[in-house]
């Protein structure tokens, strides 16, 4: 159907519906229609288009020639609109009788195809069938293999293991298939993907446990605070953080039909959440604006509703984030010109929904609001291609001149000053990042300070001495001391974060090694005092002569006072360093799966949101 005959459709339905015309009954059908008397299988699909109809009346003649003319467009148009809308009529007609009748629901599943944009398959089953089942029918009609095919119902993957009913499917239900490619390399990288999704899941939980103060993750609302909250929900957002990251790389590379996929994967675990959560983080209104897209770039009519819904609380979630008209944005970063490509993509999908509601001018309004973003946010290549040739990347451009408003000199400032911001960013990441990993002080509210740690350290004290004093105190220094002097006994070695095993890898400073063997002191004692003293010569010396030469591993001067954990310190060593090189590869795995670039969100060519502006402009005209 050409994109004329989908508009004429569209305003014809609303007409019949704004009038109270029923196509399927007399004098525009020649006769009621009642369900057939023939048997019907438990499952069976129909033809992928309907019957064709026969000759219409001369009432459904009229009603064309009236509404061609209110409509001011062909009248052959408006009949053949009326014909379609006509015969799906009198179908679901039958389909609810047949319901009434024998329980069997009529389903109708779109398919996205390259040519004529989606095809149908209409399949009849009982609603306490398993998905698999319904996925089992689709799959063969379509003639692919069951394991490339997933179904979109209201927003949701359709589970293979739950019946039909319990996942919400009623009689008359649309849904939307997503075919994932074939190839043999398509297909491994689709396996590949979903074994990653489970690893995904599986790391991400074991890095949001707090098990020995470990800290590996943490999570922050928008002005870097970090969000106190239940194990359980905790668990569900990193989960649904590293399924959104994998589902935008999907994205990027317009594999629509597997972005989609992993995209829902990550709103159910999003799902798992308080709602007063979700306000706080910005990822969830991004993911809600990702499923709205992909559901216009599968031009999944279907999903209108789910997609209205979703960007309602996108929408929400910015005003909230940034303000209604950006104020909160301007006054943080001082422009909002990046920020824009995200309202410019919203502002489009909410018109795209109006135009599919029949709200025109509604949809005209909100378009013409987008294409006036979308003209403020272009960019002249030439200013592109100056600041490339000087050394920026073309994203580091792009977001300089939005920001800038075009100005090349004023761009070049923007982000020498923008690197700048994530050097030292990153600087303070890093330390706050040490501090977590030590864990918390005995407060719980505060993380064990790590330059108070390397003050300590510069004092004489060891390094596990000092970890131990400062959660004990609550971070305060003379406390810390008085703690390592008076009360050692105190300090318990089983405390420590696991971040620091008791024999931890340290690299060794092999001048200073040499330094201390020079001097007469045992190797192995010399590698230990020099972990523990962060490499520092001087106070090494003094760490080994205090302890009298014997200090034979990582805590000893705490393991001196603590003797009757002997028996159990080797055990627990091991534990620790067994957890944390579980830890250490999940967070690797995790990260390297994660697009780290600073604000790559935001960077939009707005190539594509151009082609559909044009393209729903010509539907308003």
């Amino acid at each position: 159907m050409s994109a004329q005959e989908e508009d004429v459709k569209l305003r014809v339905r609303s007409k019949l519906e704004g009038d109270h015309v029923k196509l399927w009954l007399p004098p525009f059908a020649t006769s009621p229609q009642h369900s057939s008397q023939q048997p019907v299988l438990a499952a069976a699909t129909s033809p992928t288009s309907p019957t064709a109809p026969t000759s219409p009346t001369q009432s459904l003649q009229d009603l064309a020639s009236e509404y061609a003319k209110q409509l001011n467009v062909s009248e052959q148009l408006v009949l053949t609109a009326l014909q379609d809308l006509q015969q799906h009529s009198i179908e679901r007609s039958k389909a609810n009788e047949r319901f009434k009748e024998t329980g069997v629901a009529a389903l109708r599943v779109t398919i996205p195809v390259q040519i004529n944009g989606l095809k149908c398959v209409n399949v009849d089953m009982k609603l306490n069938a398993l998905g698999s089942e319904l996925i089992d029918v689709v799959a063969g009609q379509l003639a692919i293999q069951v394991v490339r095919l997933k179904l979109i119902h209201k927003g949701k993957v359709i589970k293979h293991n739950e019946s039909l009913s319990s996942q919400s499917v009623k009689n008359g239900s649309q849904m939307l298939s997503i075919i994932l490619a074939g190839t043999p390399e398509s297909m491994r990288e689709n396996s590949d993907l979903y074994i990653e999704m489970q690893n995904a899941k599986h790391d991400a939980e074991l890095l949001s446990e707090d098990s020995y103060g470990s800290n590996y993750m943490q999570l922050e609302d928008q002005s870097g605070n970090a969000l106190n909250i239940p194990a359980k929900e905790k668990k569900a957002l990193m989960v649904a953080i590293a399924l959104h990251e994998r589902g935008r790389t999907a994205l990027k590379a317009e594999n629509y039909s597997l972005a989609l996929v992993v995209l829902l994967e990550a709103d159910r675990h999003f799902s798992e959440c308080n709602a007063d959560i979700l306000k706080l983080v910005d990822n969830y209104a991004l993911l809600n604006l990702d499923i709205a897209w992909c559901y216009l770039c599968l031009q999944s009519i279907t999903h209108i509703p789910d997609a209205e819904a979703r960007l309602t609380v996108c929408e929400n979630n910015f005003h909230r984030s940034y303000g209604p008209n950006l104020e909160r944005l301007i006054a943080l970063k001082g422009s909002s010109g990046n920020e824009k490509g995200l309202f410019m993509r919203l502002h489009l999908l909410q018109a795209v929904v109006f135009y599919h509601q029949n709200k025109r001018a509604e949809a005209k309004d909100i378009l013409q609001r987008a294409e006036r973003e979308l003209n403020s946010l272009k960019i002249d290549e030439l200013s592109l291609c100056q600041l490339v040739e000087i050394g920026y990347s073309p994203s580091e451009a792009r977001m300089g001149l939005r920001a800038c408003g075009g100005d090349v000199q004023a761009a070049t400032g923007f982000i020498e000053n923008l690197q700048q911001q994530r050097v030292e960013s990153r600087k303070r990441a890093k330390e706050d990042e040490a501090s977590r990993l030590l864990g918390h002080c005995d407060d719980g509210k505060q993380f064990i300070s790590m330059p108070f740690v390397k003050m300590l350290v510069n004092m004489g004290y060891s390094k596990v001495s000092a970890v131990l004093a400062l959660k004990k105190s609550n971070n305060n220094v003379s406390n810390a001391v008085q703690f390592i002097q008076d009360q050692p006994e105190l300090l318990n070695v089983a405390d420590l974060p696991l971040s620091m095993t008791l024999t931890e890898n340290f690299e060794i400073d092999d001048s200073e090694l040499q330094k201390l063997l020079d001097i007469g002191f045992d190797s192995s004692v010399a590698v230990e005092a020099l972990k523990q003293t962060f490499n520092n010569f001087s106070n090494a010396v003094d760490l080994l002569s205090n302890s009298g030469g014997l200090l034979t591993s990582l805590g000893a001067s705490v393991m001196q006072s603590t003797s009757s954990l002997g028996n159990s310190f080797s055990e627990l060593d091991e534990k620790r360093k067994k957890k944390k090189k579980e830890m250490k590869a999940a967070y690797k795995r995790l990260s390297e799966g994660i697009d780290t670039k600073d604000d790559d969100y935001l960077d939009l060519d707005l190539k594509q949101e151009e082609v559909f502006l044009e393209q729903y402009k010509k539907f308003l005209e």
